[in-house]
């Protein structure tokens, strides 16, 4: 079983082009390594987690073009929208 995933995974690392970072830190190709690698894998450049870091940082040098709205919101990585005041059923 453990070669079928990881005949699965490697497209993945390909499709990226992470493939040689990855077997940098990796020995195998495991669901659980590929997908920590890919998102929250801070040893990877572009995994989404850095890529969000990225994103925030490059947001943060140019504050004075972008509006107070969207940086009090988009900054804090919480849902863009919340529900106002709602009734709770009784339990």
């Amino acid at each position: 079983m453990l070669f079928v995933y990881q005949l699965a995974m490697k497209p993945l690392l390909d499709i990226t082009g992470n493939r040689e970072p990855f077997e940098a830190i990796y020995n195998e190709y495991t669901q659980e390594n590929v997908v920590k690698f890919l998102t929250v894998d801070t040893r990877n450049p572009s995994s989404i987690l850095n890529s969000l870091q990225y994103a925030r940082d490059n947001a943060r040098t140019i504050t004075d073009v972008i509006p107070t709205e969207v940086i009090s919101k988009r900054w804090k990585w919480k849902p863009e929208h919340k529900s106002k005041k709602t009734k709770q059923s009784p339990r």
